[in-house]
């Protein structure tokens, strides 16, 4: 499970802060081992939702309010920027089936925990091996439970746009000059395409990006009347693209942000 939880964290710092609380646990001798670990572990929670929920992006999506004294966005607050970006709750509930909100209050229970072992006291001080490993383990569970709810969100929402991002492209193919494959023939155009892989960049406070690849099918066409002469090659493409949060479906694949390789066409391969 630390292996896991390492593979998601992606700064310097957080690794090694991951490290070293882990690390407070293996000194058994140290009566206040439970209380570094859950000081190092709740700021490394701390730190991995300030990171990525920055507190201007969590206050400028539709879905926040005001939930704090100070008007600072809350740790619930920064959990859902981190699992859906500006994406509305009823767009990841009914579109994703996902239910963000339903893991929060096992989250917060353990966050909780947490902080109460991070006061030293009585019942707080040199605690039993059991209890130990049993909040310790609890802790790591709900890290990972984070960053698994964050991929998960990530996964669906890859699958499901995938249709729409084969359309756009076509859309993009059928109603644009493409300077790329322009220059092959007198008349270029692409007749079909597929993408064969694609990434979800990043959602944020206001946009879906993304970024792929693919084969574009062009026909190439040469002459005219008797002499037209038509010919059908295959190339490489890559693309990059973007959606609203308001319209995640909602595409935007413009023509300079496809690059189609033709240099096989001249022998460059």
């Amino acid at each position: 499970m630390e292996e896991q939880i390492e593979s998601y964290l992606t700064t310097d710092f957080e690794k090694k802060l991951f490290s070293a609380s882990v690390a407070y646990l293996e000194n058994k001798n140290d009566p206040l081992r439970i209380n570094s670990f859950a000081y190092s572990l709740r700021e490394l929670i701390r730190n991995i939702f300030d990171r990525r929920a920055p507190e201007d992006k969590v206050k400028s999506c539709s879905w926040f309010k005001v939930e704090t004294d100070n008007g600072k966005p809350s740790r619930k607050q920064r959990y859902i920027y981190c699992v859906q970006g500006g994406l509305g709750h009823d767009f990841v509930k009914e579109e994703l089936g996902m239910d963000v909100l339903e893991p929060w209050k096992e989250i917060k229970e353990t966050i909780d925990s947490l902080s109460k072992f991070t006061h030293v006291n009585d019942s707080t001080f040199d605690i039993t091996d059991a209890e130990c490993e049993k909040l310790s383990e609890e802790a790591l569970v709900i890290l990972l439970s984070i960053f698994n709810m964050v991929e998960d969100t990530r996964s669906e929402l890859h699958y499901e746009l995938s249709s729409h991002i084969d359309s756009e492209l076509m859309s993009t193919f059928v109603s644009n000059s493409m300077p790329d494959i322009d220059i092959l023939s007198h008349s270029s155009y692409v007749e079909h395409s597929e993408v064969t892989d694609y990434e979800l960049v990043d959602i944020d406070n206001r946009e879906l990006t993304f970024k792929g690849e693919g084969n574009a099918h062009v026909s190439q066409n040469y002459g005219k009347g008797e002499d037209a002469c038509e010919i059908n090659e295959e190339y490489p493409f890559e693309f990059t693209g973007s959606s609203s949060v308001t319209k995640p479906y909602d595409l935007s694949i413009p023509p300079e942000c496809i690059s189609i390789d033709v240099s096989s066409w001249f022998g460059d391969e």
